[in-house]
C-alpha cells in the first residue's frame, strides 16, 4: 500500500462539503481511532515538530475554524482506498463533531503517522498490517 494523495486533497475531491470543515472531521476521526497508514515526508515531520517546540498549542488546534487542519492535513498523505475503506468500516459521520484531547492528537502524530525518509515509502509497507483497523 502506498500513499496517493494528501489529506487534504483527500478531502476536498472525495467528500462533500467544505475542505476545512471535512478535513477537521476528518483528522480528528483518524486521530481518535488511531488509524495507522498516515505518511509524512522527514522534512515535513521536522517542521511540524519544530512547530510543536514554539507553538504546540496552535498546532493541537483541528477544530474548523483553525488554519493548522489546512497546514497539518496537507503534510500528512493517505491511501484513498485505504482511508475510504477506513472510514466506511468505522463508521464516520460528518455530522459527527469528533474531539480528540491535546494528547491523543499529539500521541497519535507521534506514534501512527510513519515517517517517509527520502521520500521512500517501502518501508512503510513492510510495516502496515493489513486490515489492522478492522480488530
Amino acid at each position: 500500500m502506498k500513499p496517493d494523495i494528501t489529506l487534504w486533497n483527500f478531502c476536498s475531491s472525495h467528500m462533500s462539503g467544505s475542505t476545512r470543515f471535512v478535513s477537521s472531521r476528518v483528522l480528528n476521526f483518524i486521530c481518535i481511532e488511531y488509524y495507522r497508514n498516515v505518511w509524512i515526508t522527514d522534512f515535513d515531520r521536522n517542521e511540524v515538530m519544530k512547530g510543536f517546540l514554539y507553538e504546540e498549542g496552535r498546532l493541537l488546534r483541528w477544530s474548523l475554524f483553525s488554519s493548522t487542519v489546512d497546514y497539518m492535513c496537507q503534510k500528512l498523505k493517505v491511501n484513498i482506498s485505504d482511508l475510504e475503506s477506513f472510514l466506511h468500516v468505522r463508521g464516520f459521520d460528518i455530522n459527527n463533531n469528533y474531539n480528540p484531547g491535546k494528547w491523543a492528537r499529539k500521541g497519535w502524530f507521534l506514534f501512527f503517522v510513519t515517517v517517509i525518509y527520502d521520500n521512500s515509502i517501502s518501508i512503510k509497507d513492510s510495516l502496515i498490517k493489513e486490515d489492522s483497523y478492522y480488530m
